[in-house]
């Protein structure tokens, strides 16, 4: 059985219970939310600069981070957030799973910020009744429409499964439309909606090998391409981590590829025009080609107005950061992006409210332990 990879690093990384998970919404340039991979805590969506997140920069010299105890599942449970969005101060959700003891499997929950409090949900109703269930991402055109992605064991494969919030209740999506094939894996690792009517969620499915797939929102209904025109080879291992749409006529799926010539992986990004996806793996996107490259995650402005977020291994995993400006991409790899260029750095979630204004999260390695860090764009510098 092939188990799905659980965090938005390469395939080397180690397992999610000892990985730092961050995810950034930012809904206005004075408040972002960050998921952590925590049974009990988030970044609370009122402020900016948690005790623990030590290379971050804060945005003004009043502003701060901090963190917000949220509810936990019933017993001695572990529990993991994958992904957060916030429509406004006063509206996130937080998605994840717990493992429950009653059927010995790890199952959906959902945690909801009001502006002043975090509610869980981890009923029955948000997973299938089959073992194994995931959320991955969630993204919130408004208060009263969501979308949260994920995938569930059926007993022979990993199927893609979808939750919708219609502003007062979860349903569940998890029909076969939604997957390749019923005997091939298939994984859902990000979502996001430009409003009611659009959405795009993206992952994978493995076939001769593992290859991106895109499910589109039309407002009705779900559609599935898994086009070969979408990964660079029906035999190289491709992967998207994120997705970010600006409008319904541009997004941006971000990830990586596995590149036989030098034998590491490289990245790659796709972008839809409002009818098709083109696919881009030129080297430009990525550092020295030799060196394994991941993009994680990717967050638009606009059209003109993008940053994807990931990193590539020197030394040790080093962050790198990519910036669209309409028309072509810039990579940026330096230094001073990472702690230092003898520990493992690594970018997992970024958020973009205007073209003077981003964070990027992940987490650094400083020998001893995994510490959580914030990368702020104010317009010229990170």
């Amino acid at each position: 059985m092939i188990v799905p990879q659980r965090v938005r690093v390469a395939s080397r990384e180690l397992c999610r219970s000892r990985r730092t998970w961050l995810t950034i919404p930012c809904a206005a340039l004075a408040m972002c939310s960050i998921a952590l991979a925590s049974p009990s805590a988030l970044a609370s969506p009122s402020a900016l600069a948690s005790p623990t997140a030590v290379a971050a920069a804060p945005l003004t010299s009043s502003s701060t981070w901090s963190i917000a105890k949220t509810p936990d599942t019933t017993g001695p449970l572990s529990s993991v957030l994958s992904g957060i969005s916030c429509a406004s101060p006063s509206f996130c959700v937080a998605a994840g799973d717990y493992f429950n003891n009653n059927v010995a499997a790890n199952q959906n929950l959902l945690l909801t910020w009001n502006g002043s409090t975090w509610s869980l949900d981890s009923s029955a109703s948000l997973s299938t009744s089959l073992p194994t269930n995931f959320l991955t991402g969630v993204s919130c055109a408004s208060a009263s429409f969501c979308v949260a992605t994920g995938y569930y064991y059926n007993g022979a494969a990993y199927q893609n499964l979808l939750l919708t919030w219609n502003g007062s209740t979860w349903s569940l999506d998890f029909s076969t439309s939604l997957s390749t094939s019923a005997s091939q894996n298939n994984h859902l690792s990000a979502v996001s909606c430009a409003s009611a009517s659009f959405c795009v969620a993206t992952g994978y499915y493995v076939g001769t090998a593992q290859q991106n797939l895109l499910l589109t929102w039309n407002g009705s209904t779900w559609s599935l391409d898994s086009s070969a025109s979408l990964s660079t080879s029906a035999t190289q291992t491709n992967f998207l981590n994120g997705v970010s749409c600006a409008s319904a006529s541009f997004c941006l799926a971000a990830g990586y590829y596995y590149y036989k010539n030098v034998a590491a992986n490289q990245d790659l990004l796709l972008t839809w025009n409002g009818s098709t996806w083109s696919l881009d793996s030129s080297a430009s996107l990525s550092a020295p080609e030799t060196q394994t490259n991941d993009l994680t995650a990717v967050s638009c402005v606009s059209q003109s107005f993008c940053v994807a977020a990931g990193y590539y291994n020197r030394m040790a995993d080093q962050n790198l950061l990519l910036t669209w400006n309409g028309s072509t991409w810039s990579l940026d790899s330096s230094a001073s992006l990472s702690t230092s260029a003898t520990q493992t750095n690594a970018l997992n979630g970024i958020s973009c409210v205007s073209t003077s204004f981003c964070v990027a999260a992940g987490y650094y390695n400083n020998g001893a332990v995994t510490q959580n860090l914030l990368l702020t764009w104010n317009g010229s510098t990170w």
